[in-house]
């Protein structure tokens, strides 16, 4: 806020080629390595705003390229057999849109998601990470995962994608479980889960090494076109991976999730060592991508801010469990306030026409419910569903 401005809230009235004989595991692969189980590190910035209330070693040139992928392979893919599955109303979101209102069993209808997983496990040794968890993201969806750091948000990306198997429970990806149709659906799976890139490398070089190993096709073209979309199109080409910015390292992350058009995106802190201007065109081209295409996309952040500006759904994770699926209208719903932004030196006149309709101000810098606020409330602004 300027010195120029105040903001007056009051009470409302009422209310990533391949050769084709390249292995299975290669071609499913997405968006480099596997990532440790760890979950990602918090943003180092947030966003302001008021209101009113090493990578692989050994890599070799492309004129002797080798299949071989950088780091662990995927190699670890399970699945839930069952094809159908049942849940009662403590499995379902409050505002599921496809359900009907939660007076008995439901039954869930997994053709309706481009990711159901239904009551997943997974420990570590004793330690339990995910104790039950249910998520439903619907095609279409911009669905948000919170939660705080070591809640397992990043183990269940890991277990999505198949590259950490869970203990028990069911995963549909685009309504199935069966394991050989899920391999191939997975191949249309871009994401983003740290960045693995060889430090020598500029950005054209790197994504065309992940290009190659995807199978996707399009050469200059297709590197061209995510560079673009990701902002970095205009970068010198003199500059390697080891001299990019954090924000700009996401950025590339981003770009070799993007190869191929990828039917569902899957991030973990796209936004994390982003300035502002960074996190801004990362939002929009999110969200563009979403309503021009019809991208799903799930993604996790510690910066709320930008997720609360992203996503449209939203899911809450804690003690293992989603417990809490809300969307995003939700939010506004919450809200005790609505407010005014004036200039300061209109304040007085401001609140004197107010009150001549009838509106007292009462509280000066007063914020709404913002999505950081409703996450940190006892059990996620609503009750457990």
């Amino acid at each position: 806020m300027t010195d120029n401005d105040l903001n007056t809230s009051f009470p409302q009235n009422d209310e990533a080629s391949l050769p084709d004989n390249a292995s299975n595991e290669a071609s499913n692969a997405s968006s480099g390595p596997p990532e440790s189980t760890a979950d990602a590190p918090a943003s180092s910035d947030e966003g302001n705003r008021v209101f009113l209330e090493t990578p692989p070693e050994n890599y070799v040139p492309e004129e002797t390229w080798s299949p071989a992928a950088p780091g662990e392979e995927n190699k670890n893919s399970h699945t839930g057999a069952s094809q159908t599955a049942v849940s009662d109303a403590s499995d379902m979101p409050d505002t599921a849109r496809d359900s009907s209102p939660l007076d008995g069993p439901q039954e869930i209808r997994p053709e309706i998601y481009a990711v159901y997983a239904d009551c997943v496990h997974k420990s570590y040794g004793s330690h339990q990470v995910l104790t039950g968890a249910t998520i439903h993201v619907q095609r279409g969806d911009i669905y948000a995962l919170i939660g705080q750091d070591g809640s397992g948000r990043t183990t269940l990306l890991r277990m999505i994608l198949g590259l950490t198997e869970f203990s028990a429970g069911n995963l549909y990806i685009n309504g199935t479980s069966d394991e050989t149709e899920i391999r191939t659906r997975r191949s249309r799976i871009g994401f983003l889960l740290g960045t693995h890139f060889f430090p020598e490398l500029n950005a054209r070089k790197n994504l065309n090494y992940y290009r190659r190993l995807k199978g996707v096709k399009g050469g200059h073209r297709e590197i061209t076109r995510v560079l673009r979309a990701a902002g970095l199109d205009q970068i010198d080409r003199k500059c390697t991976f080891d001299h990019f910015s954090e924000g700009m390292k996401q950025r590339l992350g981003i770009a070799n999730a993007l190869l191929g058009n990828p039917e569902l995106l899957i991030l973990d802190e796209p936004f994390g060592g982003s300035d502002a201007r960074e996190k801004e065109r990362i939002r929009n081209y999110l969200t563009a991508l979403n309503k021009e295409n019809g991208t799903t996309i799930l993604l996790t952040s510690n910066d709320l801010t930008s997720l609360e500006l992203t996503a449209n759904r939203f899911g809450i994770l804690k003690g293992g469990k989603i417990i809490h699926e809300f969307e995003k209208s939700d939010l506004l719903n919450t809200r005790k306030f609505s407010g005014l932004t004036v200039p300061m030196n209109d304040l007085d006149k401001a609140c004197a026409i107010l009150s001549q309709q009838g509106i007292q101000a009462e509280k000066v810098n007063e914020a709404s419910t913002a999505l950081e606020d409703y996450f940190y409330q006892p059990e996620g602004g609503g009750k457990q569903s």
